[in-house]
């Protein structure tokens, strides 16, 4: 019982660390819009660092998890799922089904056929171009407490 503590204990310290890496652009925020900063107006197009956009085609490139034990497993994926997030918060699938998002600062919400997927979303500041998306529970509650992740590839 005591190894399996440790472990876990390990495994959240690693978690927290790689997480620690990817930027969630609270401090250097800079908003296209001219509403207040201290709430985000989800009809408005935010962007971090200028950098930075939801919008446009994301493909799913990856998916990252762990068996339990302190090693994180990444695995390819080819021809993966392609989101499209366009302006006015609407968002399509490769199939042509059309839905919503919101995205309140790391905190994203997608409604897609009928179905509501919450991520906390986080990005690389050296790479823009690449989104990981961790599932959450509506609350925002992380659901694999071992970690696990998808990557996003923007096209």
């Amino acid at each position: 019982m005591t190894k399996s503590i440790i472990l876990t204990v390990t495994v959240l310290t690693i978690l927290l660390l790689n997480l620690t890496y990817f930027h969630r652009g609270k401090d250097t925020r800079n908003r296209t819009d001219t509403g207040n900063d201290d709430c985000v107006n989800q009809t408005k197009i935010i962007q971090y660092n200028n950098k930075f956009s939801i919008l446009g085609k994301w493909q799913r490139t990856a998916q990252s998890e762990s068996n339990g034990g302190a090693k994180i497993y990444t695995t390819q994926i080819k021809n993966g799922e392609i989101l499209s997030f366009e302006k006015n918060n609407k968002v399509k699938d490769e199939q042509g089904n059309s839905g919503t998002y919101t995205l309140d600062r790391e905190k994203l919400k997608i409604t897609l056929n009928k179905k509501e997927e919450y991520y906390l979303v986080y990005y690389d500041k050296k790479d823009v171009t690449k989104i990981y998306l961790n599932p959450v529970t509506p609350k925002y509650q992380i659901i694999c407490d071992e970690g696990c992740a998808y990557t996003y590839t923007k096209r």
